[in-house]
């Protein structure tokens, strides 16, 4: 008889592209989510990779994709890239900027619409969803996202710095290290911040100043935390209010109308501590505190409670005990509301008064304790323990008992009409019997009529209520997106007690001093100092065999990552620079989707390197070049190391090849780092230990033989570079120990001259 409530339909994402025909084509992208009714809408500068607009349609997880006729270009990298989607091609059309400045006007968002008056490719993907969907726009949520407030992680660096599935899918990842959330929203804010880190170093600020406030305010931290952990799915309530009333039922409402009262009991109960509270200036003093208390006190939340109060019953209950479902289901609409509604609940509680009699009469006559319980397809039943069946054996019906080993008796037992003997065996197994009557079957009949009578009055006054909160939709959006931000900084206190850390600074320059990889324990890790500058922002680093070089490039840039969405990282001290990307190149396969060998996808990683880096990127490629030969890598990684040296990039390069090291010495912004045991230092790796670390695989005889072939392959060497400047990289790093940048830069240029 009850559904779930917690079962929403199967979420459908439609995405829908427009397109410029430029060299770096212009991207309007429109999102539809079906169980929110909201439209997300951007509009960016992309490359024929379409890297940004994949990655896009990916963190969205988008079920189906529209896009105009003769767009071959863009249609097979959709096909390729995004699989699980389905493409939907339109005619041109469709795509035709015809939404008009009424419907615009109309539209319920969050920000000024005259934003969108230029935005042709935005409004043409909004115009040809809109005909697609066939909807009433008026009644989307539309949300105009920049893209340019976040930074751009490709969809090939999220798997391989393994933020949300480790490389074995056994191993940590980055969203299980900080996933510590309490409601939906909070989890669902993490994930898009992991796969979208900001760029307003003020939206982190503030997160960190929250963070620093629970530190000092712990009861203000536990409120809010023991709160938060019986929150509902706002997203949920978003959908229940959508529904048509064809597409629900009288028990999915009741269950979402519970929903809705639960959070608003939490609202209330947080307003009360915020009223109670004796320093209320300083729980206003953070700004993402001040927003939280200034929504939940918005008359729009007052108005909806009065509503709530006037209709429903706030003391119905609603568990998973299928007999208290049925009676919030009775019970959720106040008496008085409607006086055919009472009179239908007032048969309906006549009835099962009548059953408690009836029950209490079987009671006295056999000394037997019954329970009475309901079966959602047979109605009202009784049920006693096995062991006392005994007792009231001989009154029932026997063509039904047919063995006291069967789980379920085969005949249905509401056939019998005129039965003789006062019992009528439903099914015995656990330890229990259940049982009815002819009695109690009729009373069940007479139950089940009021009972849809009920439904029938009820849910027209659901209806009613539902379109008058409806009104006030937006506010839900908005206390959703509230909540999951204050969820969020949550998770990352709780972080901060599991672990050593410290709240970043903002400059230009990358210093991290005495850090650990997250992935790994204190007791387990060996502590690394990073230091990159402009002046100082090519990083070459060598290393042998397994020492630990790629896991030391993982660990920067999940610390930039860490930084950028508010959360304290593991580390002694640490000043970041904001980057607008991260872009990496840390692994060769062959693409067999692609037809693609380990080298071209290389050249891929590195044309969408090339494209879009700058002096704002964080760029890591692991050993460049390492599908082809070794004189065509070597001069391969040569001439895309200067492109980054000019570029002023972040960068950190690992490579074996010492050669060069020797070609890029001349300039002053490349620094050499050396790798050994997990350890970073300064200076150039002289050990080579690929044949040592093959000895334990591998016959001694070709071990042998391999050594002395490298030896005769190195008296034919020359021209290696022994030694390399970068004393000025230990000088920062122990003046930036009094964080004091603007002196450490000073006695860098000092040491130059």
């Amino acid at each position: 008889m009850l559904m779930n409530c917690d079962k929403t339909d199967n979420q459908t994402k439609t995405a829908c592209i427009a397109i410029s025909r430029s060299k770096f084509p212009l991207v309007g992208l429109s999102i539809h989510e079906s169980t929110t009714n909201k439209i997300e809408i951007f509009e960016f500068t992309d490359n024929w990779s379409f890297h940004i607009l994949i990655q896009r349609l990916k963190i969205d997880s988008v079920n189906k994709i529209i896009i105009s006729e003769n767009q071959n270009v863009l249609e097979n990298i959709l096909h390729k890239e995004v699989q699980e989607s389905d493409i939907i091609i339109l005619p041109r059309n469709n795509f035709e900027e015809d939404i008009d400045s009424l419907i615009l006007e109309n539209l319920k968002n969050n920000f000024n619409i005259e934003s969108l008056r230029d935005k042709h490719f935005t409004l043409s993907s909004l115009s040809a969803l809109y005909k697609f969907l066939d909807k009433n726009i008026y009644s989307c949520f539309l949300e105009y996202i920049l893209l340019d407030q976040f930074m751009f992680i490709s969809q090939k660096t999220i798997e391989d710095l393994e933020i949300f599935k480790s490389k074995d899918n056994k191993g940590p990842t980055l969203y299980g290290l900080l996933k510590n959330t309490k409601t939906k929203m909070g989890e669902k804010l993490l994930k898009y911040n992991l796969a979208q880190p900001l760029l307003d170093t003020n939206e982190i600020t503030n997160r960190h100043d929250l963070i620093i406030f629970f530190s000092e305010n712990q009861i203000v931290f536990h409120t809010l935390e023991k709160y938060f952990k019986s929150l509902v799915d706002i997203d949920q309530i978003i959908n229940f209010l959508y529904k048509e009333r064809s597409d629900s039922n009288y028990e999915y409402d009741v269950g979402c109308c519970v929903k809705l009262n639960s959070l608003f009991n939490i609202i209330e109960g947080i307003k009360s501590f915020y009223q109670k509270y004796e320093s209320k200036e300083i729980l206003t003093k953070n700004l993402i505190l001040k927003d939280f208390f200034n929504i939940i006190f918005r008359p729009e939340i007052s108005e909806i409670i009065n509503s709530i109060n006037k209709i429903f019953d706030r003391t119905a209950l609603y568990s998973h005990n299928t007999q208290e479902n049925i009676s919030s289901c009775i019970k959720i609409i106040r008496n008085g509301v409607d006086t055919k509604l009472d009179i239908s609940r007032q048969i309906y509680s006549e009835n099962l008064n009548d059953l408690y009699e009836i029950l209490s009469d079987y009671e006295s006559k056999y000394s037997l304790s019954i329970n009475l319980v309901f079966d959602s397809a047979k109605g009202y039943l009784f049920k006693i323990k096995s062991d006392e069946f005994k007792i009231i054996e001989d009154n029932f019906y026997k063509d039904i008992y047919k063995n006291q080993n069967d789980d379920i008796i085969r005949e249905d037992p509401f056939s019998i009409q005129n039965a003789s003997t006062e019992f009528i065996l439903i099914s015995r197994k656990k330890g229990f019997i259940l049982f009815t009557s002819v009695e109690v079957q009729k009373i069940n009949l007479r139950i089940k009529d009021s009972y849809l009578q009920v439904m029938e009055i009820s849910s027209k006054i659901f209806e009613f209520s539902k379109k008058k909160i409806f009104s006030f939709l937006e506010i839900f959006h908005i206390l959703g997106n509230i909540i999951g931000l204050v969820d969020l900084v949550i998770s990352f206190y709780i972080f901060t007690k599991k672990y050593k850390c410290c709240i970043p600074e903002f400059g230009d320059s990358l210093i991290v001093t005495e850090s650990h990889h997250p992935f790994f324990t204190a007791k387990n890790s060996i502590l690394n100092s990073f230091y990159c500058c402009p002046d100082l922002n090519f990083n070459i680093i060598t290393g042998t065999n397994m020492s630990g070089k790629t896991t030391y490039v993982k660990h920067i840039a999940l610390i930039c990552i860490m930084g950028q969405i508010g959360c304290p990282i593991i580390g002694k001290y640490a000043s970041l620079k904001p980057f607008k990307n991260i872009l990496t190149r840390l692994n060769s396969e062959d693409n067999m989707e692609m037809n693609l060998s380990s080298f071209a996808v290389e050249l891929l990683d590195i044309k969408n390197i090339l494209d879009f880096s700058d002096s704002n990127s964080l760029i890591i490629i692991d050993e460049l070049g390492r599908s082809t030969s070794y004189l065509d890598s070597i001069s391969f990684s040569v001439v895309v190391s200067k492109y980054l040296v000019f570029k002023k990039s972040f960068t950190y390069f690992i490579t074996h090849f010492n050669e060069i090291i020797l070609c890029l010495k001349k300039y002053q912004n490349v620094n050499v780092l050396k790798n050994c045991n997990f350890k970073v230092t300064s200076g150039i790796n002289k050990i080579i230990n690929g044949i040592e670390i093959a000895s334990k695989f591998l016959n001694p005889k070709i071990i042998n033989d391999s050594l002395e072939i490298k030896r005769n392959i190195s008296c034919f060497n020359s021209g290696t570079v022994d030694t390399f400047q970068n004393s000025e990289i230990q000088l920062a790093l122990q003046i930036n120990k009094t964080k004091n940048k603007e002196k450490a830069l000073e006695e860098i240029f000092k040491a130059r001259k």
